[in-house]
Order: C-alpha cells, then structure tokens, then sequence
C-alpha cells in the first residue's frame, strides 16, 4: 500500500511544531535577569534633563527651570546632579522596566521613585529628613 501525502506530512507537521514551540520559549537576556537586577543604561539617556526641580533639606528650593544630569559613576552605577545648589544623589541603580523605560533599584533604605525614559526623567526621592523632586525633558 502506498503511503498517503498527509501520512508523509504528519511527522514533518509535527518536527516543524516542535521547532516553533522551542523558538517561542526563548527569551532575551534581559527578561531573563531576576528581579530587581541592575542594568547598563543606554549612553542616550545618560545625558542632561531641563525641567521643574524642587528640594526639602536644609534649605528648600524650587525652580521652573530647574536641571539633571545622569553620570554613570561605576559599574551599573549612576548619579543625578542638580542646578541651583540642590545636593546630588549618589550611587542609583536601574532596572528594566519595559522597553526603553528604566526605574531605580533602591539599596539604601531610601523611598526613591525615579524613572527615565528616551526623553524624559522623573525623580520622587525621600531620604532622611531630604526630599527631591523634578520633571523633566532633553
């Protein structure tokens, strides 16, 4: 008896689903980093931010044009420094948040709600007795 087409397709049919399924499951590096891991952010968001700056310490602060500057200090290490004499923060640590979005890894025991995106940087820091807060742009 003379196998049928679709008797000579089932094994290929199957193989091919197989290989599919396979290539699905893969995923990329960065989805497979566990929580709360530090990332390298991208050189382009590395740079100034203009914007609203505001500032509760020892002195308060507030400016509608305000600035930021992101420097990497380290490995996965970075600093925000500020325009009008509003003190810097130091050692931050980024996670992926979704493509091109980065949040900060809090290590320091500080309430820190900080993130960056392409364009623009939002910063909600409270440590100590310190607050800071800007919204800005490139």
């Amino acid at each position: 008896m003379k196998p049928s087409f679709f008797s000579n397709l089932a094994p290929k049919a199957i193989l091919l689903a197989f290989v599919l399924t396979a290539a699905s499951c893969g995923s990329k590096k960065e989805e497979n980093a566990p929580a709360n891991s530090a990332v390298e952010l991208p050189a382009a968001v590395v740079t100034a931010y203009a914007g609203q700056l505001s500032y509760t310490g020892s002195s308060i602060i507030g400016t509608s044009n305000g600035t930021a500057t992101i420097s990497k200090t380290g490995d996965k290490t970075y600093s925000i420094t500020f325009s009008d004499q509003v003190p810097a923060i130091t050692n931050l640590k980024f996670q992926s948040a979704s493509a091109g979005n980065y949040a900060t890894v809090s290590s320091d025991g500080s309430t820190a709600g900080m993130t960056l995106t392409s364009s623009a940087l939002s910063v909600g820091v409270t440590k100590g007795s310190e607050t800071w807060g800007f919204s800005g742009t490139k």
